[in-house]
Parts: structure tokens; sequence; C-alpha cells
């Protein structure tokens, strides 16, 4: 259990009112008081309205979670205009009643107040209108914040009779819709980026990549043997004549500078366009009959 200690610096207190292995819930009379004492594992519980001049000054610190007053709310809810600030730097946040608690003063808000209103991240937390602050707090504090879901963004590059190369500026944006395309990717062709591939639950037809620049080791492109014993051709871009992480750019502009044997046995050559070599590697993999 915290020993309720008081955190001075210049006359503002601080006070650690519960802590475990997580971080701690730090309570303090305004939002003005946040500093570096705060910490990004703290949940920091406030006296201050939750309008969005408070709620930046809060914001300094990324705590795991805000809770504070909503000062009355009042016209068009300005006093938890804040909430929207929060969510947009994934801070979850709340505010409490301006019935339930006296607004200025932290102690009181973490002994008697009850929520009034949530952000949508501290709702997909847990968090719900009702909740007395401190039940609210400590799940903010042991709550693992839910993330978005990643945008699987992926381009056609190219759809032709042998078939089609799909563009994705990382491995991440992979999925179903790859199947039996040629990836074009934009990132590098190290180990980690083969066991990306190799744990895809579909085939590729090849990959067009980067080679990683001058990474130490070569390890923007020690994948490549391990493409090789697998029978996958693929074709590897100098990042001097392509952009890192913009899969159109590998395909309009990159120029290959290695090559694995699979490939080069489909016609691939070192000093074709990234275009050039994905063509011809989707030409000489298309299923016959």
């Amino acid at each position: 259990m915290a020993d309720k200690s008081y955190l001075q610096d210049a006359g503002w207190p601080v006070s650690v009112e519960y802590e475990n292995e997580r971080g701690r819930i730090l309570v303090m009379d305004s939002m003005g008081y946040v500093d570096s004492r705060c910490d990004v594992s703290d949940v920091l519980v406030c006296g201050s309205h939750s309008a969005t001049c408070s709620a930046q000054l809060a914001a300094r610190a990324r705590p795991r979670g805000i809770i504070a007053h909503d000062g009355g709310m009042g016209k068009d809810r300005g006093g938890i205009s804040g909430h929207k600030y929060w969510e947009d730097l994934r801070i979850p946040g709340a505010s409490t009643k301006a019935s339930s608690a006296r607004v200025g003063d932290g102690q009181d808000i973490w002994k008697r107040g009850t929520l009034s209103a949530v952000n949508a991240i501290a709702e997909q937390m847990g968090v719900k209108v009702g909740m007395t602050v401190q039940e609210a707090a400590k799940i903010l504090l042991n709550t693992p914040q839910p993330q978005p879901p990643t945008e699987r963004k992926q381009i056609v590059l190219a759809d032709t009779p042998a078939g089609k190369a799909i563009g994705i500026d990382t491995v991440i944006y992979s999925d179903e819709r790859m199947k039996d395309t040629l990836m074009v990717m934009a990132g590098h062709t190290g180990k980690a980026f083969a066991k990306y591939v190799f744990a895809l639950p579909f085939d590729l037809r090849g990959i067009v990549n980067i080679d990683g620049g001058e990474s130490a080791d070569g390890s923007g492109f020690n994948g490549m043997p391990l493409f090789e014993e697998k029978g996958m051709p693929v074709a590897v871009c100098s990042i001097d004549t392509c952009r890192i992480g913009d899969a159109q750019d590998v395909w309009d502009s990159g120029i290959v500078n290695i090559v694995n044997e699979p490939a080069r046995k489909l016609g691939v050559r070192e000093g074709m366009t990234g275009k050039e070599a994905g063509l011809l590697i989707l030409e000489g993999t298309k299923p016959q009959g």
C-alpha cells in the first residue's frame, strides 16, 4: 500500500494515494501541479475542471489516465471539453460529478467523487458513469489500454493475366487479400521480415522489397538466404533509389541491386526497376493450365 506521502515541489503538493507494480494514483488540487513528479505509469486525480485549457496541463505527463472535475458541465458541456483532447492523445479520461465533490479539492474528489462523464478510451477500459473515483482510478491503473485496429492499407500496383502485385508499406498490413500475389514492400529484407512472411497463413508468389541500406552486418537483406531455401523469388531494391515506407515508390522508382536464385531463374537481374522485376516474377510463377 502507498504511504500517502506528499511529493513536495514549490509548495504544490501531490499525494500518492495508491501504488502497485504498474504505477501510482496521484492526487492533487490542480492540473497545474503536473510536473516531473508525475510519470507515464501514473493515474492522475485532479481538482481542476476538465475543459481543454486544463486538460492540456495534465496531458503533459502522458499518464495512464486522468480523472478531474466536471466543473458543473455548463454551456455546451464546456466543463468536460478536454475529454476529446485526451482521446486524441490516446489518454483515457473521466470527470467527477460536481455535486459529488468539491472543485479544486483533489482529496475530496478522491474520497467522495462519483463520475459524470468518461471519454471513449476510458469507457473501452471498463470505466463507467456512476463509478466512484477510486474504483475508476484503479481500473485505469490496472487495465491495459485497448489498441486501435491497424488500417491494413494495400495498393494494387498491377493486375495482369499473370496475377496481381500488391503494395504494402509495412508487412503488418498483410492479410488474406494478398493470397497468391506478389508482395511489394517498403521496409527491409532482413531475418525479422522473413519470419513475418513465413508466419502468414497464405502463400505469396514472390517479393520485391528494399535492401535496408547500410544497416550493420547486412541485416537489411540477411533474410534472402531464408527465402532462397523456401524457393521464393525475391528482388531487392537499393534504398538510394526508392523511399523506405513507400511501396508505390519501390514499384515506380526502385532499382534492383540484389536478386536471389529463384528470382534469377525467372529472368530478374540487377539494374531492373522494381516494376520490371515484379512483372517477371508474376509471369514466371503464374499457374499452369
